[in-house]
């Protein structure tokens, strides 16, 4: 990972933190080994992913996440970043690794951001840090696929180790490795969701309050067992499906969705959909109607088989059907 050498130093934003704020600028930085003092996981939402619940039973965290270690002062650069011909700062490599049980190597890249003494309010503001004020090094997962191609992806369903190398995470002097700060997990070891997927296929609305068949949802003078959904809206002929996967998937997902429909019942003979990768996401596919549109009246089931997998093979394990409704 690449970043200019003409970001800001430590010493340029505590100048301009003196220009905004009237006061004399602190650069001394605190002797003895940096303190890890966050190492969370990074959701594809952009938020630090909780890992345990307040029972202490773990959660999986989505396999399409990062990683953000927070110290409390400034590294030593020299082991995290090379200073290349043209200016620009390149990341050493062996600052993280990352782990798995599989066969696959996963690359961990690092980006390094010195952003000075935690408690300096202004950062933020400049460099936007996600989760807390400091210095900090981000550990992205990179995969290589077959095509040559590096993307960001863990496997699904399966336990993961990140650590940081303490030989090259050290402080500014030298003279000290990090240490994590108490309850401050290092390494950071943590279970991936099992591969899965979401669709938007239409869903039915549950009855609205006071209704009396809302399944007792409302405490209501009703007898039923539970609340139950009324039956889903029917689409467009139109309609394109996004079967939405939470991890990156191979090329052979598209031959494992299927799709078939019903007339009254009765199978629909000929039926040429579309299934494509999504362009935008290489996580999503996209089920498209023939050139004429779904037929009128019809009931659509999209089975996504078995043998969908993720980029590391990880397989779906079981088909799962989907349906939806045409218009009359």
């Amino acid at each position: 990972m690449k970043r200019s050498s003409l970001t800001p130093t430590v010493g340029s934003i505590f100048a301009l933190f003196a220009l905004t704020c009237g006061c004399a600028p602190n650069t001394k930085v605190p002797a003895g080994a940096p303190l890890l003092v966050q190492f969370a996981v990074v959701t594809p939402a952009g938020v630090a992913a909780d890992l345990v619940t307040e029972g202490g039973a773990p959660i999986a965290a989505p396999p399409l996440s990062y990683f953000f270690a927070l110290f409390d002062r400034i590294l030593d650069p020299t082991a995290l970043e090379n200073l290349d011909a043209d200016g620009g700062l390149t990341s050493k490599a062996g600052v993280a690794s990352i782990e798995w049980s599989g066969p696959d190597a996963i690359a961990a890249n690092t980006l390094y951001i010195p952003n000075g003494d935690q408690k300096f309010t202004l950062i933020p503001k400049l460099f936007g840090a996600p989760f807390g004020i400091g210095p900090s090094i981000t550990v992205m997962p990179s995969f290589q696929l077959p095509s040559d191609e590096a993307v960001m992806a863990l496997p699904s369903g399966t336990t993961i180790t990140v650590t940081l190398d303490p030989t090259k995470v050290r402080s500014h002097d030298q003279l000290s490795t990090f240490k994590a700060a108490p309850g401050v997990p290092s390494p950071l070891v943590f279970e991936t969701e099992p591969f899965g997927f979401t669709t938007d296929a239409p869903v039915g609305e549950f009855p609205e309050a006071g209704v009396a068949d809302d399944g007792g949802a409302d405490g209501g003078d009703t007898g039923d067992a539970g609340p139950t959904r009324g039956p889903p809206p029917p689409v467009a002929a139109d309609f394109v499906l996004h079967v939405a996967f939470n991890n990156l998937t191979t090329d052979a997902t598209g031959a494992a969705i299927q799709v078939a429909a019903t007339v009254g019942g009765i199978p629909v003979a000929g039926l040429v959909p579309v299934v494509a990768r999504d362009p935008m996401s290489l996580a999503t596919w996209t089920v498209s109607p023939p050139a004429a549109g779904w037929p009128a009246g019809a009931l659509v089931t999209v089975t996504v088989g078995a043998a969908a997998a993720d980029v590391f093979q990880i397989a779906l394990g079981a088909a799962v059907p989907v349906t939806f409704t045409v218009m009359p």
